[in-house]
């Protein structure tokens, strides 16, 4: 059997018939220090040997099969070394590495907005575009590091800032909020210098700009340089520390672009005075933005309520602030969908509400059944509704009489029954006579109610379905004795259920700690686990227990720390919620954009 052995650390180019350990000799940047790979050749099989901690440790095959795939492909190089130096970094192992390329691929084919990505895989995902000289790369990386910027902006129509809300907003899934940013904070330190010297020259800036504790200076002189950028500017308009006179500066510029303007208006630093001034500008959905902000003077509001546009009239519906002049005003509103909006409005008059109880569309009149603030004797009246929907939020309404309950718990419609099973204003003769009824939902809604007496819950957690026992065994008013019952059944949610109330004796939670993954995590969330089983597990091999332990409110801090470090991203993240708030890690990236465009006398303006 023959052998041959090649370090390939000096490789930058591939080769005819090579390998992963040809293209992953240079990282991306050129650092070839960083990456170093081994070809080995045993009768005509080619394996891949990487350098970690030291030591030469075989590969995974899939680093094969990916460099087989590339061959002969457009920037096919670039990415394998992309896919490589994410490898030595440790960001990913070997037989993870055909999703890597496999999103990478997706990517590459200009639809990065459309990529899940799992949560455990964003730092690798991360790492590897900024080793990857492609704007698609560099886009996705733009756009998911601006997520932090999200908390910053009032939530509407407009999507997170980033490269892809310039261009196609509305493929965004969940207007670009809600965005994953624990990975941020576990990027190595190698990840922020790539940034730093990236390709796209840029993209130190928005390193900078995507940081939530950037200083007003920095943020002040990054604006200054970046006229004509618009992403640049999107993003510093976006950031919460952005000062309230830089960002009157960018609304008031006549020469600025109009998606600048859009974030400004979304920015909760924004003052009246600018959003005034932007509410009466001709672009609809800027001034939707201004109808949602929580700052818009009520003099702008009522202008906006008049707006020819129906996305602007249901913004101003929406706004906490809007007085109850305005929300009169919209309750005579052509359009249904803003009228619905007034119904469940809490500063809408009375009159309003008991007008809209009235109103032809039953979705409205659901609606206003629904507000606290709509006269009682005014919902009670619609206890004949021809809308299923109406009759349904009427039964389940607080301060509803018992003998108005009485009428809906006869309704012919199980969605009306079960309302009214489920109101704490039911009386025991009458939960009694629900926890019979034909339908299993019905019987479910009164297994839920906290006052429902232990008699007829009893009786619920002998029911024949599994649903209205798994909801007595979550009730909070299921007593110790029944739950213990409970723990024994046949269904696994039931269990499980049982093991996640509080009220579950610790002893019970002993025998449910044995049960299955499923037991086990939701015994590891409940309060009420001794702190020995506890401890045992947050060592639990199985990933959801001790993520279920991380979320425990009591958990010792000194295991919460250890949790924070967890080999499971989710594990990490939920422990490192929890934690008290650390300093965060200067951005180098900052220090040497700064450098790299001001001179050696910015780094102290850099700093935090």
């Amino acid at each position: 059997m023959g052998e041959a052995i090649a370090d390939q650390a000096d490789v930058v180019r591939p080769c005819p018939g090579s390998t992963a350990a040809d293209t992953a000799a240079q990282g991306a940047g050129g650092r070839s220090e960083k990456t170093r790979r081994r070809r080995v050749t045993v009768d005509d099989v080619v394996g891949v040997f990487a350098l970690r901690d030291g030591r030469w440790v075989l590969a995974n095959d899939a680093e094969v099969r990916i460099v087989e795939a590339l061959r002969g492909y457009g920037a096919s190089r670039v990415r394998l070394l992309a896919l490589a130096a994410t490898l030595n970094a440790g960001m990913i192992d070997g037989s993870q590495l055909w999703r890597l390329n496999r999103m990478l691929g997706e990517i590459a084919r200009g639809s990065p907005q459309r990529l899940y990505v799992p949560a455990e895989m964003l730092g690798a995902v991360a790492y590897a575009c900024a080793c990857w000289r492609n704007h698609a790369a560099g886009g996705w990386l733009r756009w998911s590091l601006s997520a932090q910027l999200d908390s910053g902006l009032v939530r509407g129509w407009l999507p997170g800032p980033g490269c892809e809300s310039l261009h196609d907003h509305n493929r965004l899934a969940d207007g670009g909020f809600g965005r994953e940013t624990h990975w941020i904070r576990e990027m190595p330190e190698s990840f922020w210098d790539r940034l730093g010297s990236h390709f796209y020259r840029t993209l130190g800036d928005i390193a900078v700009v995507c940081d939530p504790d950037t200083a007003p200076k920095v943020l002040r002189e990054i604006a200054e340089r970046a006229r004509g950028h618009g992403e640049l500017l999107d993003l510093v308009a976006s950031h919460p520390r952005a000062p309230k006179h830089l960002l009157t500066e960018m609304a008031f510029d006549p020469l600025g672009p109009i998606q600048t303007s859009r974030r400004v208006a979304q920015n909760l630093n924004t003052t009246p005075r600018t959003l005034a001034h932007l509410g009466r500008l001709f672009d609809p959905q800027l001034r939707a933005v201004v109808a949602l902000h929580p700052s818009t003077p009520q003099r702008t509001l009522r202008q906006l309520a008049e707006d020819a546009d129906t996305a602007v009239r249901v913004a101003v519906a929406k706004n906490s602030n809007a007085d109850g002049a305005v929300l009169a005003f919209l309750a005579q509103d052509p359009a249904r969908v803003v009228r619905s909006w007034v119904a469940v409005h809490a500063s809408t008059p009375a009159e309003s509400l008991q007008q809209l109880l009235g109103d032809r569309h039953a979705m409205v009149r659901a609606c206003a059944a629904t507000n606290p603030s709509t006269p009682l004797d005014a919902v009670v009246a619609r206890v004949g509704d021809r809308a299923i929907k109406v009759r349904a939020e009427v039964a389940a309404r607080d301060g509803i009489d018992e003998t108005t309950l009485g009428v809906l718990a006869t309704d012919p419609k199980p969605a009306v029954r079960a309302a009214a099973a489920g109101n704490v204003g039911c009386g025991a003769a009458l939960l009694e006579r629900l926890a019979r009824d034909d339908d299993r939902y019905v019987r479910a809604a009164a297994a839920d109610n906290p006052k429902t007496p232990d008699g007829v819950l009893k009786t619920l957690a002998a029911d024949v379905d599994w649903w209205p026992r798994m909801q007595v065994a979550s009730n909070p008013a299921t007593g110790a004795d029944l739950l213990a019952v409970l723990a024994g059944d046949t269904d696994e949610c039931v269990r499980a259920e049982v093991a996640d109330n509080p009220k579950t004796p610790a002893e019970v939670l002993e025998v449910l700690a044995g049960d299955t993954d499923m037991m086990r995590a939701a015994v590891a969330s409940n309060p009420a686990v001794r702190a020995g089983l506890l401890r045992s597990l947050a060592a639990d091999p199985s990933d959801g227990v001790r993520l279920g332990a991380a979320k425990n409110p009591s958990l010792p801090s000194d295991l919460l720390a250890v949790l924070a470090g967890d080999s499971s991203y989710h594990v990490r993240a939920a422990a490192a919620a929890r934690l008290p708030r650390r300093e965060r890690r200067r951005n180098k990236a900052r220090a040497a954009n700064s450098a790299r465009s001001k001179g050696p006398d910015t780094n102290k303006g850099a700093r935090r």
